[in-house]
């Protein structure tokens, strides 16, 4: 496939593990949960589940190669500064116009056959997109072995919902929120209105940072992957 396009599996081997654990323990792991096992033993954890993602056989199949990784741009929690954002969307969707796919629910293998298009930015940040995956991938366990029981309560609760026996719910605001949960928020501290005015603009800004970057990556990553195979961007979504 070239240098400037790899398998999330290729990455992984390429990569340089010391790294990525130290990452991950600064990032994902709680000081309560390092204070009660350790540095040590929180480092031992980690360096099983990267031999046992290498002893994984990438499942590469027409649909799972149109999935590709790639990073463009954010704000970070400050609003100050440049912050990395992690994309996962089709070959032959690409941009702010399109989803980009979340893959906690998505088998270990597969998400190893997906492509990682190595745009500068990308290689910029590739340890943290890969400390990124190994997290997402975790979601139910380092060897994924609370997804089975997931993905059929999902599906359980989705016939429920369908048959009318549970009713689906959705907050669009705190007040909605703290409504459905029963919490009492006349107390706390609000926003005024011209307060909630800036704050709808400031998100605003920041959604449209999100979408420029985004679409400039996608520009790039397009460019890399009609030069691999023109084929892989031409296909229509189903």
């Amino acid at each position: 496939m070239g240098k400037q396009v790899v398998t999330v599996y290729q990455a992984f081997k390429h990569a340089k593990h010391k790294v990525l654990i130290n990452m991950y323990l600064d990032k994902y792991i709680q000081p309560r949960t390092l204070e009660k096992y350790g540095h040590k033993a929180c480092k031992k954890q980690l360096k099983k589940y990267l031999k046992y993602i290498l002893k994984q056989k990438p499942r590469v199949t027409e649909d799972d190669s149109n999935y590709v990784f790639f990073v463009s741009h954010k704000l970070d929690n400050d609003l100050l500064m440049v912050s990395p954002r992690f994309n996962l969307q089709r070959a032959d969707q690409l941009g702010a116009m399109y989803p980009t796919y979340g893959y906690e629910l998505t088998p270990m293998a597969e998400t190893l056959g997906y492509l990682i298009i190595k745009t500068w930015r990308t290689k910029y940040y590739m340890n943290e997109l890969l400390v990124d995956i190994m997290y997402e991938m975790s979601w139910f366990g380092y060897r994924q072995e609370g997804l089975k029981k997931e993905i059929h309560q999902l599906k359980k609760a989705d016939k429920e919902i369908k048959k009318g026996k549970l009713k689906s719910s959705a907050a669009h605001n705190r007040k909605e929120l703290s409504e459905m949960f029963g919490i009492d928020i006349t107390d706390e501290d609000h926003f005024d209105r011209y307060e909630h005015q800036l704050q709808h603009e400031i998100i605003e800004l920041s959604g449209m940072l999100v979408s420029h970057s985004l679409d400039r990556e996608a520009v790039k990553v397009k460019k890399i992957l009609c030069q691999v195979d023109p084929a892989i961007v031409k296909k229509k979504a189903n």
